[in-house]
């Protein structure tokens, strides 16, 4: 079992999101360790091995840390739902934006800023991530839509 926390130190651009529609563009910015806030994330995620990829779940095991986190617009497609995450830097600090969009309900937002980045991984309060060649792999801890599980990892692709 591995943890998800190797985005910290890669994830360094948070961008907002401002819907959840595959029209949204962004070019992928590869970050600098420098601007970081830089720390030794907790374990947070450790003992979760599975990662929601669309509808299907695979082992955290499978996915190889990327050698460069980057910001902008990365998405997941489940079934008729779309969550959108943006990553981006606000002066010294980073964010991440999620939007998740089902048909037939309200858009539903939430923004994270990141404290702590180190290595591929990243945290914030309620939030876990680790950069990876496939994309980044968030864990939600408190959600707050029921469409995002506290119990997974999601992957999130980059959005070209």
């Amino acid at each position: 079992m591995r943890r998800c926390g190797y985005l910290c130190s890669m994830l360094l651009g948070l961008a907002l999101v401002s819907g959840c529609s595959s029209e949204l563009e962004s070019p992928i910015v590869a970050l600098s360790a420098p601007q970081a806030v830089v720390c030794n994330p907790t374990n947070e995620g450790a003992q979760i091995d599975d990662v929601l990829v669309g509808t299907d779940v695979v082992s955290f095991s499978t996915f190889k840390v990327a050698k460069v986190m980057a910001a902008g617009v990365y998405r997941i497609e489940m079934g008729g739902a779309v969550s959108s995450v943006n990553l981006v830097q606000k002066n010294k600090t980073w964010q991440l934006s999620r939007s998740f969009n089902e048909p037939g309900l309200p858009i539903s937002e939430k923004t994270y800023s990141i404290t702590c980045i180190d290595d591929h991984q990243f945290q914030g309060p309620g939030i876990t991530g680790s950069a990876t060649n496939d994309g980044l792999l968030i864990l939600e801890n408190h959600s707050e839509v029921e469409g995002i599980p506290g119990d997974l990892w999601m992957l999130y692709s980059a959005n070209k």
